[in-house]
């Protein structure tokens, strides 16, 4: 509210006790103005009623006395009063949930604010503005309000406004899901709140003592007192700040331990979906050539019953070439299932040596087999090039099998997505090779589908970060395959360009 006038004061500050008191005084104030054509004060007494009919939630009539006012004080030139104005409608339509309006009329209040170098509003704008484009405008304009307020508080030493911004910026990295960085900010915020509160206390010593000179001794007391109570109640209320944080952290990492888990749940379904349908092609030739044998048997019985040995040999043929398919195929399933259990009995953790090449063809396959059994009408171009004699490297293979798995699905969502937007002469193609090296192995996975924006490529691995719609990721993909690659002594890196195509480095130590 406005703080121009001395009835301003005084209204505000009976407004705390009883608005209806408060809106005799302004409009008493007002009629004064009117009658003495004081223009200025006029817009002034408006805009303090309109707000205190916000403070009474009568939401109509706090927008029409504001709106009179920023009538005036436009005509007038007040810049002052519009920007008061203005900022009190931009909280009335954030209450009424128009957070459009809200943000625009705050931006011109904010505007108006610069012009005539009122720093303080600026800063108490920006927190405002802050807080309404979590909903219009993304994180980033969130990120370059707060940082802008923590300059301008920092540069003109208002320590109890930069202890706002610390502590907003604080919410606004836990909300990202950056604990470390809302730990720090929070921190901060502490700091500068205690050394507000100690400026404070001293200051009201300072007054004490200049008031009365001669009870010094007496006032010096009472402030020590003062003191200790106002530092007694400062350390409560952090410890209970404190507390409070420390217990949303706890929650939230409970929080991300169950999303964690459900990742891992995700991610063994499709490792479940991709090994059944590998399984289910070899029994169904086995079951397919079992039922032919039964039925060649029993044309061969009819044959040799008839006398017709000739014939009867041609289906014997028959029969034997189908046992050897059926043997094949038999193997190629046993095979499988002695490949899973190779991994199972990696489940300790520890390193063994193994085949990149097949394990990066492995998990291709159960990546492919797994979205072509989502979407039968998935047709893509895949390039492999796997150079020849690497050798075995130590690995925890069913920890790259995940996040190769995972790279994968990626790819195929990639140029999937970019299928369906652009249909027209666009060839889906993921590329996948192996090169061995300067002590290391990598694994290249490229796409060129849809891409990665620029200015998000700095949040890809963050934890619950995910560009894909609701209930089509958790964003712990990538952060789980960082963390798997990093914990095997490995890196893992990308480029990307928006539109065009993304590829991924796995490199692993030999």
């Amino acid at each position: 509210m406005t703080e121009d006038s001395g009835d301003r004061i005084l209204g505000r500050t009976r407004v705390s006790r009883d608005y209806t008191k408060a809106l005799q005084y302004y409009r008493e104030g007002l009629e004064a103005r009117q009658e003495s054509l004081d223009k200025l004060g006029e817009a002034g007494s408006l805009d303090n009623i309109g707000y205190t009919y916000f403070a009474l939630k009568k939401y109509q009539d706090a927008v029409a006395y504001c709106e009179q006012s920023l009538a005036i004080a436009r005509v007038t030139g007040d810049k002052r009063t519009q920007g008061n104005a203005l900022l009190h409608l931009a909280e009335i339509f954030k209450e009424k949930g128009d957070i459009n309006q809200a943000v625009k009329l705050s931006n011109q209040s904010l505007e108006l604010k610069k012009i005539i170098g009122d720093k303080r509003r600026e800063v108490e704008t920006l927190l405002f503005l802050a807080d309404l484009q979590k909903v219009t405008s993304g994180n980033d304009k969130v990120l370059e309000l707060l940082n802008n307020a923590a300059l301008i508080s920092d540069e003109l030493k208002m320590i109890d406004l930069l202890s706002k911004t610390q502590f907003q910026l604080s919410e606004f990295y836990s909300y990202l899901g950056n604990y470390k960085e809302a730990f720090n900010h929070l921190k901060l915020h502490t700091s500068l709140d205690k050394e507000f509160h100690k400026n404070a206390i001293a200051q009201k010593i300072l007054n004490l003592e200049v008031s009365n000179k001669a009870e010094a001794a007496m006032k010096e007391t009472e402030a020590v007192k003062l003191k200790n109570e106002q530092l007694t109640s400062l350390n409560l209320e952090l410890e209970t700040q404190k507390g409070k944080l420390v217990q949303a952290l706890a929650e939230l990492k409970a929080t991300q331990a169950q999303l964690i888990q459900s990742e891992k749940m995700a991610s063994l379904g499709e490792l479940t979906a991709g090994i059944a349908h590998e399984i289910q092609n070899p029994l169904n030739f086995v079951n397919n050539f079992s039922e032919v044998n039964q039925e060649l048997l029993a044309d061969m019985k009819l044959e040799m019953n008839a006398g017709n040995i000739p014939e009867a040999i041609v289906l014997a043929g028959n029969i034997e070439e189908n046992e050897r398919k059926i043997t094949q195929h038999g193997k190629r399933a046993d095979g499988i299932v002695k490949g899973m259990l190779q991994h199972s009995r990696n489940d300790k953790g520890e390193k063994q040596l193994a085949d990149i090449n097949a394990i990066v063809e492995e998990s291709l396959n159960r990546s492919f087999h797994n979205q072509k059994a989502k979407d039968q009408t998935l047709e893509v171009k895949i390039n492999t090039d796997f150079e020849p004699g690497i050798g075995k490297t130590p690995v925890i293979a069913q920890d790259i099998v995940r996040v190769l798995v995972n790279l994968f699905n990626n790819a195929f969502y990639a140029v999937a997505e970019k299928k369906r937007n652009q249909p027209n002469g666009y060839i889906p193609d993921i590329s996948v090779a192996t090169h061995a090296g300067g002590g290391s192995v990598q694994i290249v996975v490229r796409d060129n589908g849809i891409g990665i924006p620029s200015r998000i490529a700095d949040k890809i691995f963050q934890p619950f970060f995910t560009t894909k719609p609701t209930g089509q990721g958790t964003g712990l993909g990538l952060s789980l395959s960082y963390d798997i690659v990093k914990a095997q002594g490995g890196n893992i890196r990308f480029q990307s360009a928006e539109g065009a195509y993304t590829e991924f480095l796995i490199e692993l130590p030999e």
